[in-house]
């Protein structure tokens, strides 16, 4: 599938290849240091009005959209943002053999737990709400001393409600 960055005047063909994951709203494919999300419903898509308010998100382990990606027919299909390499699913930190196989200590833990809410308290003081706070959305890198919002687009934002809740933090 070819894509076009909207102002950069670069067409970018993603292969099956570059496939990373699959979420409930698109697909997310890599190259590079950039991570290209497409929406499988166009209608889903966040205005760029939106993605311009969740720029103000300018902490470094958000990992905010950034520019609008188009089809053939110049119709919006997605966004760019920065790409992370070698990291887990906060959600796989949970187990008790990946502790042991890891060697994560309860000290770790309690670090990793103050980074989520640092950045929570972080997308709060900017008048934007994380809502869908789900163990998919963070990130932890491979020496698990880092932590990364993901699936921000979902954010509520001063203009825009929230657009996404996973069912097992629906209240």
């Amino acid at each position: 599938m070819k894509v076009k960055v909207k102002g950069s005047g670069t067409t970018v063909d993603l292969q099956q290849r570059d496939f990373i994951a699959k979420g409930g709203e698109g697909s997310i494919y890599g190259k590079g240091d950039t991570a290209y999300k497409i929406y499988e419903d166009r209608s889903k898509m966040i205005p760029m009005a939106k993605i311009q308010e969740l720029a103000e998100l300018r902490h470094p382990n958000i990992i905010a959209p950034q520019s609008l990606l188009l089809d053939g027919r110049n119709n919006t299909v997605g966004y760019t943002m920065r790409l992370l390499k070698d990291t887990y699913a906060l959600c796989q930190l949970f187990t008790k053999s990946f502790k042991q196989r890891n060697g994560v200590a309860p000290d770790k833990m309690v670090e990793l737990v103050k980074k989520l809410r640092e950045l929570i308290d972080y997308v709060h003081s900017k008048n934007c709400l994380v809502v869908d706070l789900n163990e998919m959305n963070f990130l932890a890198d491979k020496k698990l001393t880092e932590l990364y919002a993901i699936d921000v687009n979902s954010y509520q934002t001063p203009s825009f409600p929230a657009t996404a809740i996973m069912d097992s933090v629906r209240d």
